[in-house]
């Protein structure tokens, strides 16, 4: 189910949950949805499942689809329950939440009582993400240089890594103004495709 299908049955209190009689169980819910974020906002309020939204019978959530792997559970405020954001035990999308270490757990559960024990994983293929600011590149100043000041940059990730060779992302940033005038000989301009451009000051 989308996330905003689901996050307004919620709010319309169409998702109803069914339990055990008695007080002896251990309550588990995983879910495999996107969780709220600070700062979202207003027009996507729906794209998202609020922590709190869950019945307090439940002792722990089991949460999916999340990028970044957090190794130990936490307690939601409002409800109490915990909450583990198991993240994937591979990388599944080149962003900076899964160059994180991966692991696996295991769930040891007595009555009502509970211990998850991370397990790093060691050979899953580790993701390198980094960024670049061409302005502090010094050799920066022609279309060799960049790609020079890029490429250096990129061992640098590689070497990085120990053990198996890692997947790499690279963001390279630049912040410009178009200009039409001749700026070669200016030390704060970089020549792409042609065209020169002035870093903001």
């Amino acid at each position: 189910m989308k996330d905003a299908r689901f996050s307004q049955a919620f709010g319309n209190k169409k998702v109803k949950f069914r339990r055990p009689e008695g007080e002896d169980w251990f309550n588990i819910l995983v879910i495999h949805q996107t969780k709220e974020r600070s700062g979202t906002a207003d027009l996507s309020r729906h794209s998202f499942i609020k922590e709190h939204v869950f019945p307090l019978f439940i002792d722990l959530i089991l949460w999916g689809h999340e990028h970044e792997c957090v190794p130990l559970a936490r307690k939601c405020e409002v409800t109490g329950t915990y909450i583990l954001y198991m993240g994937s035990t591979t990388v599944t999308s080149l962003i900076d939440a899964e160059a994180k270490p991966k692991h696996c757990f295991v769930l040891t559960v007595d009555k009502t009582r509970f211990e998850i024990m991370p397990i790093a994983l060691k050979r899953a293929r580790p993701l390198v993400y980094d960024q670049i600011e061409l302005s502090r590149c010094r050799a920066s100043k022609d279309d060799k240089g960049i790609e020079e000041c890029i490429e250096s940059k990129v061992w640098t990730m590689v070497k990085g890594a120990k053990g198996i060779l890692p997947l790499v992302r690279l963001k390279v940033e630049y912040t410009c103004l178009l200009y039409t005038s001749d700026a070669a000989d200016d030390m704060q301009c970089v020549d792409l495709g042609g065209r020169r451009i002035i870093k903001k000051k």
